[in-house]
């Protein structure tokens, strides 16, 4: 009996000592495991990784690379920001053939995981930043959300939708083409503000940035419709 009630006694003390303990992230810099599709692939071809911090423009150093065909690696040590994580898919050749981008949060120092799309070589991409000059910005409208829409001819309306995040740059990879842009700002009560139309956006292949720099948004008047 004495023997069970201290063997009791013991599993309650470490019970409670468990509800009290706090995990702490690791205090070395997160890694990011990045998984993409791996057969798809180009013969021949390697993925090169950037780790950049939301709301810059990247064009930093390379943190790793994989053959294309492993389908998956590791970017150890990065930065606890914000970032975009940007794959450039290259040919045997030295080729780019094209881009996958995808966001993470690694602020409480915990490491992720994402999964890169890589788009055929027949695929641009468009960059512009959210400005409110014209009198717009998430803040002042209470905007959550961006709708953003390219349109041409050729392949109708292509949407994207974003978190409403002043001042970052968004980036979006559609086929090349000449497009017009729209975007609209959402809050609970609808449209808000709105860009554009922007026309005459001409994007190429392989990955070629189109950067459209700032793009104003204006308040919406009536129901903002073009």
């Amino acid at each position: 009996m004495v023997a069970r009630a201290v063997h009791a006694l013991g599993l309650t003390l470490a019970l409670a000592a468990g509800a009290c303990m706090r995990i702490y992230p690791d205090p070395d810099l997160p890694d990011v495991k990045v998984e993409w599709d791996g057969s798809q692939c180009p013969a021949g071809a390697t993925v090169n990784f950037e780790a950049v911090p939301r709301g810059t423009l990247g064009g930093g150093a390379s943190v790793a690379s994989a053959p294309c065909v492993d389908g998956r690696a590791i970017l150890p040590n990065v930065d606890r920001a914000k970032l975009e994580i940007i794959g450039k898919l290259v040919e045997a050749g030295g080729a780019v053939h094209s881009y996958g981008m995808s966001i993470v949060d690694t602020r409480d120092g915990r490491g992720e995981e994402t999964y890169l799309y890589f788009p055929p070589s027949t695929f641009g991409r468009v960059r512009f930043t959210w400005d409110g000059s014209a009198g717009a910005t998430c803040a002042s409208t209470g905007a959550t959300d961006l709708q953003i829409d390219f349109e041409s001819d050729e392949v109708g309306v292509i949407p994207a939708l974003e978190r409403c995040e002043d001042l970052y740059p968004f980036t979006m990879a559609v086929p090349a083409g000449t497009y017009v842009l729209r975007a609209y700002a959402f809050a609970m009560v609808g449209r808000v503000a709105k860009a554009g139309p922007v026309a005459n956006v001409v994007v190429t292949e392989r990955g070629a940035l189109t950067d459209l720099g700032a793009v104003p948004f204006a308040p919406c008047t009536n129901d903002c419709q073009d």
